[in-house]
């Protein structure tokens, strides 16, 4: 076996040109080196340089040199359909500006027929800001104030509860309980103010 090349120090987190690329798959195929030290040696990591092997394989050098085809991100943005659904979305919130991103997108599945997303309509939204077209957040009500129910006289207020547990020969036990308000003060199960 011949020994590791020698190069400088480990590179992993960088983007590998075409020839960076080549030198690796040449050290593997013509010069005889195993994987893992070319892995090693070059900071590459081994399934990188398992694919670019598989790549070279296939395609030979013009696995590195040739454009990549279109990935199916940018296959999506050119479809025409997605344009006319991203359209309609745009119209949509012009003409509803209160509608949210949920709203609009169980409108388009539930009445249009349209199988839109969530984080697609999202992206459109903030790809497209306008007055009208932006998407405000709500503003969020003050909690209500805590209410007592407190009664008088016995027999005006009831509180019931229900609950089951489950015993060891698998029968539900349902218990089945009451109380009259006017023996329990709510007022002095709370922490002082």
């Amino acid at each position: 076996m011949k020994a590791a090349p020698e190069t400088g120090p480990n590179r992993s987190g960088t983007r590998y040109s075409a020839a960076d690329k080549l030198k690796a798959v040449e050290l593997y195929f013509e010069d005889g080196y195993q994987a893992k030290d070319i892995a090693r040696e070059l900071g590459i990591g081994k399934s990188s340089l398992g694919k670019w092997i598989r790549e070279y394989r296939e395609k030979g050098s013009d696995a590195f040199t040739s454009p990549p085809e279109k990935s199916a991100a940018a296959a999506e943005k050119s479809d025409p359909a997605r344009e006319f659904v991203r359209a309609q979305i745009l119209e949509h919130k012009a003409a509803h500006p209160d509608h949210g991103i949920k709203q609009i997108t169980q409108i388009f599945r539930r009445f249009l027929g349209l199988p839109v997303k969530t984080h697609e309509v999202r992206s459109v939204l903030q790809a497209h800001p306008s007055s009208s077209t932006a998407t405000t957040s709500r503003t969020r009500r003050p909690p209500a104030p805590m209410r007592f129910f407190e009664r008088r006289s016995p027999n005006e207020l009831w509180h019931t509860d229900v609950m089951y547990f489950i015993m060891p020969n698998h029968e539900k036990v349902f218990v089945i309980s009451y109380l009259d308000e006017i023996n329990m003060s709510w007022r002095s199960l709370l922490p002082p103010a």
